[in-house]
């Protein structure tokens, strides 16, 4: 009986420490997100996925789990942005070599 006892102690401790982590994921999509509230609730999101996907029993085993587990939230957010920036085609730079082919294709504007 007190087998069950810690399995079920050991496995409660974890979803403990996912539940103190919401006020970490809150503030960190707040702060990567700046002031654009649809990416922040984005990001805030895969945070939770992030979250939710931790392996219980490699957090019971971890000694530093709090530091691990914000890591890895802290990680699947900004791997988030970064997949996002790739996605929007108007955030690339563009070269003068561009520019310049443009001007040539279209003709010089008219002063």
């Amino acid at each position: 009986m007190e087998g069950a006892a810690e399995r079920w102690a050991s496995s409660v401790q974890p979803f403990a420490l996912l539940q103190r982590l919401t006020p970490y994921t809150e503030s960190r999509s707040a702060r990567l997100a700046r002031r654009d509230r649809e990416l922040q609730q984005d990001v805030q999101q895969e945070g939770r996925i992030a979250r939710w996907r931790l392996d219980p029993a490699r957090i019971a085993a971890a000694e530093r789990a709090d530091a691990d587990c914000r890591a890895t939230i802290r990680f699947a957010m900004s791997r988030y942005l970064r997949r996002q920036r790739r996605e929007v085609p108007g955030e690339r730079a563009i070269t003068w070599g561009e520019v310049e082919a443009v001007r040539d294709a279209y003709g010089r504007r008219a002063a």
